[in-house]
Order: structure tokens, then sequence, then C-alpha cells
């Protein structure tokens, strides 16, 4: 079993449900983006962290105000997976991750990509902004 199956079968059987907070990765910059992963941890079932993207449509202004801010501080794709990955260094609890189709990529760009997340350690992802086709 999984983390994250592990986690809702564990709120399920107290009869309780996950308190999964979120952050963008780097947001507003790397120091500060750690203290407060450090911070939530505790209190979290799970953690879900954003992949800053410079157009994310699908949410509303405040996590669009949050991907600008950690773009402005250099992250990257590479650097928020390495920063994800110190967080997974500090916990055992499920993380997920929320990206966007273009972020991702098709063909080889995807398989590098779910290769990274992969090595980052994390035990979900959530990709936004996905074509039918």
């Amino acid at each position: 079993m999984n983390r994250l199956e592990k986690t809702f079968q564990d709120l399920d059987l107290k009869g309780e449900r996950a308190f999964i907070p979120f952050l963008v990765a780097g947001d507003p910059d790397p120091g500060t983006f750690m203290k407060l992963a450090k911070a939530i941890e505790p209190f979290a079932d799970i953690i879900e962290f954003g992949i800053p993207y410079t157009d994310p449509i699908a949410d509303g202004e405040i996590i669009q105000a949050a991907n600008a801010r950690a773009l402005a501080s250099g992250i990257t794709f590479t650097k928020a997976c390495d920063l994800i990955a110190m967080v997974r260094r500090l916990t055992e609890k499920p993380i997920v991750v929320l990206t966007y189709g273009n972020v991702v990529g098709i063909g080889k760009v995807m398989e590098e990509s779910l290769s990274r997340f992969n090595l980052s350690g994390i035990d979900g992802l959530i990709i936004a902004d996905v074509p039918l086709e």
C-alpha cells in the first residue's frame, strides 16, 4: 500500500478527512518556502505543492500570484523538484504535485518530467490544462 492509500485508509478508519495544505514550490523564495513547508508539515495529512508556471489559467488570483512570485525568485522546474525532494527528506507524509500540461510536456519531455518527479519522491500528480485531444 502506498503512502496516499495508507493515509486515506487510516483517516477513514478514524472517521476523519484529510487536511491537504497547498504551497507553490519556491514561493515567495526558496528559503521562505522551506520554512513554510516545515511549519505546515506537522498539521498536514498530505502536502500538495504546485510547480510554478507562467500561465496558470486553471487557478485563481492567489495561486497565480504565488506562481509569479516563485518564478520571479528564479524557481525553475528543476529547482522546484529539488525543493520538493528536500521536503521529502523531512517527512514520510504523502506529497502530491499540481502542475500543468505544458510543464510536463509530451513524448520524451514527459518521460523526463515524470522521472524527475519520481526522483523527488512524490506520491501523486495532478496535471491541469491538458486538452482532450
